[in-house]
């Protein structure tokens, strides 16, 4: 018997482990798509984003989860926002760099460069696979339908990228 809970707890690591590198691949192949420079902006434009809703939503086990529920609910009257200082650095990279919807075969007729990183990675997750639909089928997103459709999908292995597109959306456009 004690084997048998050995050898248990042994594959349960394993496989922890496993969903711990396909995630860790899924990160590293999309910020070879967004680039050096793109990658480090975001990134500090996401933790720019989590120290908000620590301030916000203190309380929260999940906050992004809430701040999600607040604008879904049509809660929120401002969203946040990145500081000025930085927005303007960010201007000349490609990252927030706006996109023309179209009626092609593409999404996108011209896409950023988070938009073509996000579709890298579109078959690995249904937080990523629902939102290119979305985005395919309708261009621009409201933040409140994108808040909805984030919270159904959003799990704490996803939020890496949920966060992302949230923020994509919210600048990008």
């Amino acid at each position: 018997m004690k084997k048998l809970i050995s050898i248990l707890i042994i594959l349960s690591f394993i496989a922890c482990s496993q969903k711990d590198e396909k995630k860790d691949i899924l990160i590293e192949t999309f910020e070879k798509h967004l680039g050096t420079n793109e990658t480090k902006y975001l990134n500090e434009i996401v933790e720019d984003f989590d120290k908000y809703l620590a301030a916000n939503y203190p309380d929260q086990e999940s906050k992004f989860r809430a701040y999600l529920s607040d604008i879904n609910e049509l809660k929120v009257n401002k969203y946040w926002e990145i500081d000025s200082t930085k927005l303007e650095r960010y201007k000349d990279s490609k990252l927030l760099e706006k996109y023309e919807t179209g009626f092609s075969d593409s999404a996108w007729e011209k896409q950023n460069n988070l938009h073509l990183a996000i579709g890298s990675i579109k078959q690995t997750d249904p937080i990523i696979t629902s939102y290119l639909t979305a985005k395919k089928a309708t261009g621009n997103l409201p933040l409140s339908t994108l808040a909805g459709g984030l919270m159904y999908y959003l799990r704490e292995s996803n939020e890496y990228f949920a966060k992302r597109i949230f923020i994509l959306e919210l600048f990008g456009q």
